[in-house]
């Protein structure tokens, strides 16, 4: 099994763009390395996430009777508190800059590209707010 990390087009102008990138084809050429070598297996995760806060969450998801997994078998998992915080705080009004911090990251587009999630519905109610601030 190959790793494939997908990312945004590259600007050339954005420094911070740049090193993302670099930094990105080369977790991925590191990883598809060290599974061709048979370090590193392709269940393995990437990350480390303590089991004690995994076994908290889970306990948690429990006590408030939410399955772990939904129909579409997405998983609520540590990770995914980060994507529903960013865009909590989108719906929220809250500005993308305080937005990026509060998830500290370096770039603002993966705040608002990856982890902000809005629907078509929200951007309706963005638009009935145009016209009370023409008013």
């Amino acid at each position: 099994m190959r790793f494939r990390i997908l990312f945004l087009k590259r600007n050339t102008q954005n420094r911070d763009a740049e090193r993302s990138c670099s930094c990105i084809q080369n977790l991925s050429r590191g990883l598809n390395l060290k599974t061709a070598q048979g370090k590193v297996s392709p269940k393995e995760k990437l990350f480390h996430v303590p089991d004690a806060l995994c076994k908290i969450l889970n306990r948690d998801l429990k006590f408030a009777g939410i399955e772990k997994r939904d129909v579409l078998d997405r998983v609520v998992d540590v990770h995914a508190l980060r994507h529903t915080h960013a865009t909590i705080l989108a719906k929220r009004g809250v500005s993308p800059k305080v937005a990026q911090s509060s998830m500290r990251h370096s770039c603002i587009r993966l705040t608002m590209n990856v982890y902000t999630h809005l629907e078509l519905t929200d951007v309706a109610e963005g638009v009935k707010q145009i016209p009370d601030f023409l008013e």
